[in-house]
């Protein structure tokens, strides 16, 4: 249904075509009761004051703000190389330099200091450690020897060691390097926007060349070495702009078969424009990729590849799960330099924001936390306050907004939208299955694809 529109009336979503007054799908937001109708909007409003008089819950989940005694530094993301080997054309951190005259490679001695840090940043270890860039295979080597140390470390003190993650442009994995990722249960996400066309649009090489027949070798050997391996993938509204329906179905299967588990598309962090042609072209790729979701998990076709970003909607609404809150980036995660300076995310330290201090100064930085949590709340846009879709939104990124715009607070109105249109799309099509016969396969599948989604999350 393409031409859809939502009504926010008091905590409810209420879906109808754009121009009908009938009222197909009513999800109550507050209490996570999702309806099938089909009824006028003045029947459903009246329902729906005579159920709850549509008060409006104004508590506060305070479960997703730390209290100020109660920071945990649980996930680290390395910057091990502030160098790439690629000149992508929206790169945020300036062909991986992040805007650096001289741009370091983490060395052993800077790895040691970091080791020693998290030893003091935390009493009871890490959850897991994110090797980012630039890029990072370029440091490959320390990064071995650190997992090593760390892997050792957590054995000595009967701790479990952190899952190692790693994000990279896939280019320059060899043989070597996929054996070597997998004989250290290092995870891998790969940045690939799609199919050769899309990818090399953006992708590309200092000297204008396209990368993607290099990142799909990396990709084989990774599947060559058994290497679990996740895709991020960046499209921007002008690449979409009209897609026929066979093109998207191309697209959206090109990752199906490309041996991920995991996959997570994502808009040019840098979208501003937004007209009315784009905003249709942005809704029907949205919808192409919430039904080829629901296509897989209505199918008894055995289950190998996630669309993170539906998932993380389907799941919030099959398990009623509402503990999504904003980015807890300086908190739970931070962010190490190649020189080692810690910020709270690889976004903030593009801006060179919110500078939280040294390795070698870990109680500096635990001070710095604990300053900065006292304006955590003001990262949040007032329009997301008492937004009807808040609790399912993971449009949640201060760092995205911060590089967008410049400010932390203010709302990036192209992923607003996006994420309604995601939200709307999948209540739909969550609406559609209460009348087939396909409502048990379809939760056996949610499961497995929580399961795999589980085994390849990547913080970063």
């Amino acid at each position: 249904m393409k031409n859809q529109r939502c009504i926010e009336y008091k905590g409810w979503l209420l879906l109808s075509e754009e121009k009908s007054n009938k009222v197909y799908t009513a999800y109550n937001s507050r209490t996570n009761e999702l309806f099938a109708a089909d009824k006028t909007l003045e029947n459903i409003i009246d329902e729906i004051e005579k159920i709850d008089g549509g008060v409006i819950e104004t508590k506060k989940d305070e479960s997703v703000v730390p209290k100020r005694n109660k920071i945990k530094t649980k996930n680290l993301v390395i910057c091990a190389a502030e160098q790439c080997n690629m000149s992508c054309k929206y790169c945020f951190a300036k062909s991986g330099t992040y805007g650096n005259l001289k741009t370091p490679i983490i060395n052993e001695l800077v790895l040691k200091k970091i080791k020693l840090f998290m030893d003091q940043i935390t009493s009871d270890g890490f959850t897991t450690i994110h090797f980012f860039g630039g890029e990072p295979l370029l440091a490959i080597s320390d990064i071995i020897s650190f997992c090593k140390m760390v892997r050792l470390s957590s054995e000595n003190l009967g701790r479990t060691c952190p899952e190692f993650t790693m994000t990279t442009n896939g280019t320059l994995i060899t043989d070597e390097i996929a054996q070597q990722l997998a004989d250290n249960n290092i995870k891998v996400c790969i940045s690939i926007d799609g199919p050769r066309v899309i990818h090399d649009t953006n992708r590309i090489y200092p000297d204008g060349k396209g990368s993607y027949d290099d990142t799909i070798k990396g990709m084989e050997l990774l599947r060559k070495y058994k290497v679990p391996f996740a895709i991020e993938a960046t499209i921007s509204i002008f690449q979409i702009y009209n897609w026929s329906e066979e093109m998207l179905v191309e697209y959206f299967d090109f990752f199906k078969q490309s041996g991920a588990t995991l996959v997570g598309i994502y808009l040019d962090v840098f979208e501003e424009k937004f007209d009315e042609q784009e905003r249709i072209a942005l809704s029907e790729f949205i919808n192409m990729m919430v039904d080829f979701m629901f296509s897989l998990l209505t199918s008894s076709e055995e289950l190998t590849v996630v669309y993170q970003n539906v998932m993380s909607i389907i799941s919030s609404i099959v398990f009623g799960k509402f503990e999504k809150g904003e980015c807890d980036a300086g908190f739970s995660q931070v962010f190490i330099t190649a020189s080692g300076d810690v910020y709270p995310c690889q976004a903030y330290y593009a801006k060179r924001k919110d500078f939280l201090g040294s390795i070698e100064l870990p109680m500096d930085v635990k001070k710095a936390q604990l300053n900065l949590m006292e304006n955590r709340t003001k990262r949040t846009p007032k329009e997301c306050e008492n937004c009807s879709y808040r609790r399912l939104c993971d449009e949640r990124c201060p760092g995205m907004r911060l590089l967008s715009s410049g400010y932390e607070d203010q709302l990036r109105k192209p992923f607003c939208f996006a994420q309604k249109q995601l939200i709307n799309r999948v209540l739909i099509n969550l609406t559609k299955l209460m009348n087939e016969d396909k409502v048990q396969l379809f939760e056996q599948n949610v499961k497995k694809a929580i399961e795999l989604a589980n085994t390849l999350q990547i913080h970063a």
